[in-house]
């Protein structure tokens, strides 16, 4: 009997599951190990970048941009199974790598319905880089049942403040101090519209394999 435990005890702890995922914060992958019958720890990271060229057009501003987001994120997160089954409860830190950028090339920027000729411009947006994840979610990499399985998440990182930056040349060096001021006024206008971001939501989908 003795024996069957201890075979049975390394059973348990040398289980292991890998999920491949896409969502809200790009593809990536998770490292799963079960820890208790009813909590696993979850190592995972995301990369996906993406660059998109595109003319912007809004309230007669007219301006060649190109724009770049790489979704770089890395969790440590403790799944909770309450009911021994797929459901599970998520919570744990993550380090935000995410990063938004964007380039403009000369011609027309209206803020305030002020227009602007610019022969050059960049702005980029950033979070706090430690942040945490709160979240429900179902599938056990490292279930009873099979060594397929199927993984979903549904939760929210916090992720704090946004810090816009931004800034632009002008093509008439006498309205470089009136572009700055008005560029900073929208900075802050932005920020209040969408401050609701410091909550981001998280969704994704993945199939996991247990080892």
């Amino acid at each position: 009997m003795f024996s069957s435990l201890v075979v049975f005890g390394a059973e348990k702890v040398s289980s292991t599951g890998v999920t491949l995922k896409v969502g809200t914060l790009g593809a990536g992958a998770d490292f799963t190990v079960r820890v208790f019958d009813f909590m696993n720890l979850r190592l995972g990271a995301t990369y996906t970048p993406l660059e998109h060229d595109f003319i912007y057009k809004s309230n007669d501003s007219d301006l060649d941009m190109t724009a770049t987001a790489d979704f770089n994120t890395f969790s440590l997160l403790a799944d909770i199974h309450p009911f021994g089954g797929g459901f599970r409860v998520s919570a744990g830190p993550m380090l935000n790598n995410n990063d938004f950028h964007g380039d403009f090339r000369a011609g027309t920027i209206v803020l305030h319905k002020e227009p602007f000729d610019i022969s050059s411009g960049t702005a980029s947006v950033d979070f706090d880089e430690l942040c945490w994840y709160f979240g429900l979610g179902y599938g056990n990499a490292i279930g009873k049942n099979g060594n397929w399985h199927f993984a979903f998440d549904l939760g929210i990182m916090y992720q704090g403040e946004m810090d816009i930056q931004a800034s632009a040349v002008a093509v008439d060096p006498d309205a470089q101090s009136v572009l700055d001021r008005a560029l900073d006024s929208e900075i802050k206008h932005v920020e209040d519209d969408y401050g609701w971001l410091k909550i981001y939501p998280v969704l994704s989908l993945g199939v996991s394999y247990k080892f």
